[in-house]
């Protein structure tokens, strides 16, 4: 069968520095936006208004124009702030998930951060988080991989700049395969439907859809096929690691539609206070 993977919109971050009291602005920038390249820029402000000027985060990043997510945050400890993001080389079809990171608000970047996978074509990053400061900083960031099992992995860097990965893949199988229409057997993944955070004790938690079955459907003007559907069921489920396992339940389930336009958005993960909030 073949494979279908969902359109990604988030080529921005935009986030608030408390260590620093400033805002933060990280995007993707193209001179095109069908080209295969471009740059990741870096603006602060401090009350959203006037802003500084763009500080060159990563120059010759290689990515088709619909796979360019970034996510950013800041150290609530110290001046740090990360940005994770992908950059894919088409002659092998692997992806680089990358982290530059900077101490002086932007004004420098540092990009040693490099965690190499063979990750396929359309694998994605899923969020990237900054706990703990110095020598007990962490990075924790992750991949749904759409090759082979559909995977989605869990990754973090102990060593405070991002030198070193370990890896553990939290669940597997996370795919549909079609059923009827035109796209009949196509199996598609659910990238945009994964995101992780961490809590306040700096704990890994990932929230994913794991479909269960669909059907086509019209959806069009009169009952004509304009555009094909699938009306897809999914299971909600909430990942959690403690004391170095991983552990899931499930939160609920949900109905949404597959169609080739794929409108659906990434999933909003964040925790405010000690209370989890996904959107």
């Amino acid at each position: 069968p073949g494979t279908v993977g969902q359109e990604s919109n988030t080529q921005f971050a935009f986030e608030y520095n408390e260590f620093g009291n400033y805002f933060g602005l990280a995007a993707f920038a193209s001179s095109t936006f069908g080209g295969d390249s471009g740059e990741i820029w870096f603006t602060s402000s401090t009350d959203g208004v006037n802003w500084s000027t763009a500080s060159i985060v990563a120059d010759s990043v290689t990515t088709s124009n619909i796979y360019r997510p970034i996510y950013m945050d800041f150290s609530t400890e110290e001046e740090f702030v990360g940005i994770g993001y992908m950059s894919e080389n088409n002659l092998n079809d692997q992806s680089n998930l990358l982290v530059s990171y900077s101490t002086d608000q932007g004004g420098s970047w540092n990009d040693s951060a490099d965690l190499w996978s063979d990750l396929g074509d359309i694998s994605i990053i899923i969020g990237f988080q900054v706990s703990g400061s110095g020598s007990s900083r962490i990075f924790h960031t992750g991949f749904y991989n759409t090759t082979g099992t559909f995977d989605i992995v869990y990754a973090s860097s102990t060593d405070n700049v991002g030198s070193g990965w370990s890896t553990t893949t939290v669940a597997s199988g996370v795919y549909t395969t079609l059923n009827g229409g035109p796209w009949d057997t196509v199996k598609v993944g659910f990238h945009n439907l994964v995101a992780l955070s961490v809590d306040n004790n700096d704990s890994p938690r990932i929230f994913y859809y794991k479909p269960d079955e669909n059907y086509c459907t019209d959806c069009g003007v009169g009952g004509e096929m304009v555009i094909p559907c699938y009306i897809t069921t999914s299971t909600i489920i909430y990942a959690y690691q403690e004391n170095g396992s991983w552990t899931s339940s499930t939160v609920g389930n949900s109905r949404f539609v597959i169609d080739e336009h794929n409108f659906y958005q990434p999933l909003d993960f964040q925790y405010v206070d000690q209370y989890p909030l996904i959107f």
